[in-house]
C-alpha cells in the first residue's frame, strides 16, 4: 500500500518538477536570436523559426545603388515574411546572404559589410530589437539589395 502512495506521489511531483525546471530556463539573448534569424535567412527558412513574434516583424529593403525608394512591408508571422521573400525571387536570384555577426547594442544588431557586397545578392544588414518581459523579440529586418 504504501508502495503505491509512493507511486502516485511521485507521479503528481513530477510534472509539478518539470514545470519548475521549465521556468528556470533562460530565455535566449539576442545574439542568439540574431544568428538563428540569420541562418534562417540565408537558408530561406525564415517560416521555421521558432522565435515568437509580440508584434509584426517589418522587412526594409535599401537598394545599393540608391535608385528608388525602400521597400517596407509588415508582417503578422515568420511564414508570412517567408512567403513574400520568396514570392520576389527568380531563379534562386537575388541570392540571400547574412555575414558574420558584429554587435548588438542600442536596439540593433549589425552584420559585418566590410568585405563589399555582391550583384543579385540580398544581404540580411541589421537587426532592430526589443525587449518585452524582459524578452527579446524582433522589430525590423533590414535588407541591402545588392543591385
Amino acid at each position: 500500500m504504501k508502495l503505491a502512495v509512493a507511486a502516485a506521489l511521485s507521479l503528481l511531483v513530477m510534472p509539478i518538477e518539470a514545470q519548475c525546471i521549465k521556468k528556470r530556463v533562460k530565455p535566449p539573448t539576442i545574439e542568439q536570436l540574431a544568428a538563428s534569424v540569420a541562418d534562417a535567412y540565408s537558408s530561406s527558412k525564415l517560416d521555421q523559426l521558432k522565435i515568437p513574434l509580440t508584434k509584426k516583424v517589418q522587412i526594409r529593403i535599401k537598394h545599393s545603388l540608391g535608385e528608388g525608394q525602400e521597400i517596407i512591408r509588415e508582417f503578422k508571422t515568420w511564414q508570412d515574411s517567408e512567403t513574400w521573400l520568396s514570392s520576389m525571387s527568380r531563379d534562386s536570384l537575388p541570392a540571400r546572404e547574412s555575414r558574420s555577426l558584429l554587435s548588438c547594442k542600442k536596439g540593433f544588431c549589425n552584420y559585418n559589410f566590410q568585405a563589399g557586397i555582391l550583384h543579385n545578392h540580398l544581404y540580411l544588414k541589421k537587426i532592430a530589437y526589443g525587449y518585452q518581459n524582459g524578452r527579446p523579440y524582433i522589430k525590423t529586418l533590414y535588407l541591402l539589395d545588392g543591385d
